[in-house]
């Protein structure tokens, strides 16, 4: 049985192949296990499986509601997710506000440093909610 202690899983969801390139790279190197997507479909089927993501960053801009429809997707079949996403627009989309009510921030895509932060506030604040529930239980 491995006992090394598993890397946070990380999701990454966007149509430009050398973004997930780069932000791929940049989280393998902090320590995140990455799965990548590039569309609506890839991103469900890995949100559908048995893996527990602790974070979800995705596009969501004028150009493309792929985050948006995957956020909506997630309210439905991974409710636990809502608020493990960060969105990659260089504007907050429009009814951004409405449909995230909150939960979520909006980084803008070149900004590299300020979503890998946003990704590890994510990842420790998960961690300690499942370290305090391990306490419960004892």
């Amino acid at each position: 049985m491995d006992s090394s202690p598993r890397r946070p899983a990380l999701l990454l969801i966007h149509q430009d192949a050398d973004l997930l390139d780069q932000l791929t790279r940049i989280f393998e190197a902090r320590g995140f296990a990455v799965a990548i997507a590039a569309t609506a479909f890839q991103a469900m089927s890995h949100l559908e499986s048995d893996r527990d993501y602790v974070v979800v960053i995705a596009a969501w801009d004028a150009s493309t509601t792929l985050g948006a429809d995957i956020y909506k997707w997630a309210l439905r079949n991974r409710f636990h997710l809502r608020g493990q996403f960060v969105f990659l627009a260089a504007e907050v989309p429009p009814d951004f506000d409405r449909v995230v009510a909150g939960r979520c921030l909006v980084v803008a895509p070149h900004e590299t440093e300020e979503i890998v932060r946003v990704a590890r506030t994510l990842r420790e604040e998960i961690s300690e909610e499942v370290r305090r529930r391990a306490m419960k239980t004892l």
